[in-house]
């Protein structure tokens, strides 16, 4: 009786809508980013203390650093030429924080040492600086660390629709590939501290979900003002961003090309597909505007980056390059290890059978992919991805493009 009693329940449990279902999965991500963000210690992000920098000047000064400028002096790399809208959002709560404290991180001279001998952290910690309860500029990193949290809880929001729109009628797949989302230990890492990875990749989920959409329904405006919007934004918010712009780009084509197969007016379709394109180019333009304005250089922190794409790959001669083959299966393990679990500065991995576990998940995905089993009656997008199987993709400066994880765009 007793078991009975218990299977009910349960199946009452299952029968719960599949949003109140998704709330519980988003709810879980929150607690365990909030929990991450509070157990890494100051500075031990990679090149967090150059994003809190970044920050902290916005939230001081009410404007943007000087792309040319050194913030910080104490590690090698600079934040104050990234696109800024990650850090103007990020600065809305700082700006509440007394931070004039001159607390800078304790840098440790021995990390790095190939032996280990030095420890993996990269700054030495004062407990009585930063325990709690915090203040001054601890304080102001932990007000920017749970934006990253909110941030990242948001980009689930479009991994979960995305899955509903691959399989309409199965939403115990969207719920199976927002978990998996959602308690991806690498994003849940970027997700709780300071870091502008976070945005793109929520951006990056966006773009995906409403790419997908465009391409499967056509171009209907409020879905092709979003997709145009995303890639703006994208375009203000990492420097790798605009690797997205070819799946933007061939999404609002092919959503074009479907609604004039369904009979669209022309200049509907025409205004449909320019409009919103033409404003996420004006988004993303001011920033590369600003920069030429202010240094001469599209990209002031790599603009060897330019030079190399147009004179080293379209050369006078028409050489390309040649791809460095043998350096490819280490790159794919590396990409793979770092797109799953890959802390502090990305000298503290996982254990083994972790990153074993993700690869029979990504197998279990492809294999999904290949068998996919619907009941009679339904109908869904005979592409359907299996969402709960897996997914990770590319990587551009490390991005990933993946239906099944929310780092759609995982730059690190």
């Amino acid at each position: 009786m007793t078991f009975n009693m218990g299977r009910r329940v349960f199946n009452r449990v299952l029968a719960q809508p599949a949003w109140q279902w998704a709330l519980v999965i988003l709810a879980l991500h929150l607690a365990l980013s909030g929990l991450y963000s509070v157990a890494v210690p100051p500075w031990e992000a990679h090149d967090e203390w150059a994003h809190y920098k970044f920050v902290e000047y916005v939230a001081r000064y009410r404007a943007l650093p000087p792309p040319d400028v050194r913030l910080t002096n104490e590690y090698v790399y600079d934040e104050a030429n990234q696109p800024p809208l990650y850090y103007v959002i990020a600065a809305l709560p700082v700006m509440l924080v007394d931070t004039s404290d001159g607390v800078t991180p304790d840098v440790n001279p021995y990390f790095g040492i190939e032996t280990g001998a030095g420890g993996i952290n990269v700054a030495i910690h004062h407990p009585d600086q930063e325990r709690f309860p915090w203040r001054g500029t601890i304080l102001a990193l932990h007000l920017a660390r749970w934006v990253s949290v909110v941030i990242g809880s948001l980009g689930l929001v479009a991994v979960y629709k995305l899955g509903r729109l691959l399989t309409p009628q199965k939403p115990v797949i969207a719920l199976t590939g927002l978990i998996i989302a959602a308690l991806s230990p690498q994003y849940l890492f970027i997700s709780s501290v300071v870091t502008n990875d976070v945005l793109i990749a929520a951006l990056g989920c966006v773009i995906a979900w409403l790419g997908i959409e465009v391409v499967l329904k056509g171009l209907r405006p409020w879905s092709a003002a979003g997709l145009a919007l995303a890639i703006g934004l994208a375009f203000v918010t990492k420097l790798s961003a605009p690797a997205l712009a070819p799946f933007v780009l061939l999404a609002l084509i092919a959503g074009a090309i479907r609604s004039l197969r369904r009979g669209g007016n022309r200049l509907t379709v025409l205004l449909t597909f320019a409009i919103p394109l033409a404003g996420g180019l004006a988004i993303g333009g001011w920033w590369l505007a600003r920069n030429v304005r202010l240094t001469g250089q599209l990209l002031p922190r790599d603009p060897w980056v330019t030079f190399r794409f147009v004179d080293r790959w379209f050369s006078r001669t028409g050489a390309v390059e040649p791809m460095q083959w043998e350096a490819l299966p280490s790159a794919l393990v590396y990409g793979f290890r770092t797109f799953w679990a890959s802390f502090g500065w990305g000298n503290l991995e996982a254990y083994g059978w972790v990153y074993w576990f993700f690869v029979a998940l990504c197998g279990g995905g492809l294999v999904g992919l290949g068998l996919p089993r619907f009941r009679p009656g339904q109908h869904p997008h005979p592409r359907a991805l299996p969402v709960a199987g897996a997914g990770a993709g590319g990587r551009v400066d490390r991005p990933g493009v993946g239906c099944a994880v929310p780092r759609c765009v995982r730059p690190c």
